[in-house]
């Protein structure tokens, strides 16, 4: 997993790579060191001996019972939920703390493939950045 990660801190090191990136899009994430640990998520596309997967950081806090919110969602043909959130960003992103998607091998190896090629805007230098330009459309 950590062969996959490819972190890119500043527009000169983008350039240097031939990799995308956006003036004015920065993040404290962009000099993080462990970001490679996030892409283990993309995993969750490899269980497709269910219909959904609900993934969550070990941060979140529920203040409630999710299970009706995430059988409503469940319900939408959409193969992934999250928040959507643009921060710092000059476009609107997402956040990955917590996601309920339909696992598709297919998917797992398009994420593993985007990553490989550094195909993304690097945000968080995470999977969060990996996912927002998978599922942009």
């Amino acid at each position: 997993v950590k062969s996959w990660w490819k972190p890119v801190n500043n527009h000169k090191m983008a350039a240097k790579l031939g990799r995308i990136w956006v003036d004015g899009v920065n993040s404290d994430g962009c000099g993080r060191r462990d970001g490679w640990t996030t892409l283990f998520k993309f995993f969750a596309w490899n269980v497709t001996g269910y219909d959904r997967v609900f993934v969550v950081d070990m941060d979140v806090t529920f203040l409630g019972n999710p299970e009706q919110q995430l059988q409503d969602l469940a319900r939408n043909p959409v193969g992934l939920h999250v928040e959507h959130q643009q921060g710092k960003r000059e476009y609107v992103g997402i956040s990955v703390h917590a996601m309920l998607l339909r696992p598709s091998q297919k998917v797992f190896a398009e994420l593993v493939q985007k990553a490989v090629a550094g195909d993304y805007v690097p945000y968080t230098n995470g999977e969060q950045d990996v996912l927002e330009w998978y599922f942009r459309n």
